[in-house]
């Protein structure tokens, strides 16, 4: 952690160590929102805390009252639902995105059937089933050309599912929600990468770790809440 934050993080905890455990936690859920690409390098939910005026300072010399220290834990259990909400958000575009894909490929498969069978139907004059028997024992009988026209067909066929990956993740990034501190799309367009599958289940950078992470954090909160409420 950087200098900057440092400063910011004991200036928000006020000499608290409940307060210091749970800034530090939301530290923590930077770095998983920085592999996501949900949230940039040089950035930190803890200068995003909160969206109007900042509570005064308070020394550290001096106990935190229970109103500030109540602003902050309700500060942070918004921030991490937020995180929580666009990690969703993410979610739920990877898996538009994977079923656009699918739906667009076995659109195009069946219009290419059909093709192929009104093909066959227009050079055999009658039905097409036995034209296609008589060509693929004509390829089989020749393994090179069947070698080189399967190699020409899955080029074919990686292109045109690349091409279709990169065009329909681009449109759904557009109508992604961007709210501050958190770039949705970017993260996003992370796991549109080339090198990764449409069937991935969780976004790149956002492992079992940091849902876990996440999770103790809002016990934490929770904790927190419940006592200042009884003090």
């Amino acid at each position: 952690m950087n200098k900057q934050l440092e400063q910011l993080q004991a200036e928000l905890a006020a000499g608290e160590p409940e307060l210091e455990q749970l800034l530090q936690g939301l530290h923590r859920l930077d770095r998983a929102a920085w592999r996501m690409n949900l949230l940039k390098h040089n950035d930190s939910m803890l200068e995003h805390l909160y969206t109007g005026e900042q509570p005064a300072s308070i020394s550290p010399d001096e106990p935190v009252p229970a109103m500030a220290s109540r602003q902050l834990t309700t500060a942070l259990t918004d921030m991490i639902d937020r995180l929580e909400q666009h990690v969703g958000w993410v979610m739920q575009a990877m898996n538009r995105w994977c079923l656009s894909v699918l739906a667009w490929e076995l659109g195009l498969l069946v219009v290419l059937t059909g093709l192929v069978m009104v093909l066959a139907t227009v050079v055999g004059q009658g039905p097409a089933w036995p034209v296609l028997q008589q060509w693929w024992a004509e390829l089989l009988a020749r393994p090179i050309s069947l070698t080189v026209y399967s190699a020409l067909l899955l080029i074919i066929a990686a292109a045109v599912h690349y091409r279709l990956r990169k065009k329909i993740a681009a449109a759904i990034a557009m109508r992604l929600d961007e709210m501050e501190p958190f770039d949705t799309p970017r993260a996003f367009l992370k796991n549109t990468r080339i090198w990764h599958s449409i069937f991935r289940p969780q976004p790149v950078g956002w492992a079992g770790r940091a849902q876990e992470q996440l999770n103790g954090l809002r016990r934490q909160l929770n904790d927190t809440m419940a006592h200042t409420t009884q003090v």
